[in-house]
């Protein structure tokens, strides 16, 4: 579940997916529950990140299962739990089932499932025409692959100049389009992730997995990085998430030090703590109990859709990267306590607030601990989230705001506005407007 948080740097609004799972999980009682559960994040995610793409379920193991009643049995259990939120399933019509059940072993089902994507992949509207150069090009570049994980920007030049394409403009449009159709990875938000190409994906999840790992099944290795000198670096990295540039330069070698770097922070997986340690909070641990909020609240609900694992930590992440000062904060995976750096009255000045996800319910919840500073901390917040949501989640979530009155009753967002709410609402703090096409740096000190 650690890679959750980058999952969607994979998922393309093109193309035809396949959701795979274990058949036998959803006849087992014991385990049916954890296997909706799976079934459930790879649906909303996809229908986030791709909601017009097809999807096919796939349910392997069939020549376990009892092809009559173990088939009836997983069928009505997908399609009660599916209902109709994903229209873009495509059903199994010669078999009237939602799913395609196959079997790798015994190769059942699977000529069935091959003709389906071939004529999904020959019906979607995703056939381009495009130059024979570009083909030339995506072959050279994919030559590479068996020496190379990624290739920088000026080799691929060179190669495009081979392939006669004719100008900078071209390539970047030939580069757009392979990024798109999965073929590549090309990032062009900072001018360090434009200088590289990354023709092996796998490169990308094996570096991030150098730094964000589940460590009860991939840990570090103590003595090797204690040979290096960096076990107290480690214990700061296990012990309080917090990961030194020391450490970095160990685990990624410096010539790929800029790049996962700038990925990084711009993807919004670390972010800056001192001038020598970064926050990387999805290795959080998780909060005490006894831990909760306080302060005036504001409810950021995604309970209509669902809150995607990742960003309460992006949250954190823009939280952190605006703060001035990491003194008194306090963070933990649901959890934190820190101040923003906000423009009062003209100045700059800390404001103190507290932030919890709750999963159950979907939702994000804003403490003000200066109620007349609420609408200037609201509207920050509110602003993160946009953000966020433009530049990590594809514009897919929805969410409902709600504050707290002065009776310390809930009301929904038009109507606390239509009631100009005390303290939420006042003719000196304004909403600020979106920017989604603004850098990080610039983002933060608009707030």
């Amino acid at each position: 579940e650690v890679f959750y948080n980058v999952h969607h740097i994979f998922l393309t609004k093109n193309g035809v997916y396949l959701l795979v799972f274990d058949t036998r999980e959803l006849l087992i009682e014991a385990k049916r529950a954890e296997a909706l559960k799976y079934i459930t994040f790879w649906l909303r995610s996809i229908k986030l990140h791709a909601p017009q793409q097809p999807m096919l379920l796939v349910g392997t193991f069939l020549s376990d299962v009892d092809y009559h009643n173990g088939l009836r049995v997983a069928n009505e259990t997908l399609e009660g739990f599916i209902t109709d939120q994903y229209p873009q399933i495509c059903r199994n019509e010669a078999d009237n089932l939602v799913f395609y059940p196959i079997d790798n072993r015994e190769q059942i089902g699977v000529v069935r499932l091959k003709n389906s994507i071939e004529k999904l992949i020959r019906d979607e509207n995703t056939q381009r025409e495009i130059p024979l150069r570009w083909i030339v090009l995506l072959d050279e570049i994919i030559k590479r692959k068996s020496s190379s994980s990624y290739l920088n920007l000026s080799e691929v030049r060179e190669l495009a100049f081979e392939a006669g394409l004719t100008s900078s403009g071209e390539l970047e449009e030939a580069l757009t389009l392979f990024h798109e159709r999965g073929s590549l990875v090309h990032l062009k938000s900072t001018a360090v992730l434009n200088e590289f190409v990354i023709i092996k994906p796998q490169w990308l999840i094996t570096n991030i997995s150098k730094l964000i790992r589940d460590k009860s099944l991939h840990p570090f290795n103590p003595k090797e990085i204690e040979a290096a000198g960096l076990g107290d670096d480690l214990q700061l990295l296990l012990d309080k998430s917090l990961v030194t540039r020391d450490f970095l330069s160990f685990v990624w070698n410096s010539s790929e030090l800029p790049f996962m770097l700038d990925f990084m922070q711009h993807g919004l997986l670390l972010s800056r703590w001192t001038s020598d340690k970064y926050l990387v909070p999805s290795l959080l641990h998780p909060a005490p109990e006894n831990i909760q909020g306080s302060g005036l609240k504001c409810v950021f609900d995604f309970s209509k859709t669902f809150l995607p694992t990742g960003v309460f930590e992006r949250l954190i992440c823009l939280c952190v990267a605006n703060a001035r000062s990491t003194d008194n904060i306090s963070l933990y995976a649901s959890y934190g306590s820190l101040s923003l750096n906000l423009s009062t009255g003209g100045e700059k000045r800390q404001v103190a607030i507290d932030l919890e996800e709750k999963k159950e319910s979907n939702q994000i919840v804003l403490f003000v601990k200066e109620p007349k500073l609420a609408s200037n901390c609201f509207f920050a917040v509110q602003s993160m989230i946009r953000k966020l949501n433009a530049d990590v989640m594809r514009e897919g979530l929805v969410w409902n705001v709600y504050l707290e009155n002065e009776s310390g009753r809930m009301i929904d967002l038009e109507a606390a506005k239509a009631q100009s709410i005390t303290p939420w609402f006042n003719t000196d703090v304004q909403d600020i407007p979106e920017q989604k096409a603004v850098d990080l740096a610039s983002f933060l000190g608009g707030l």
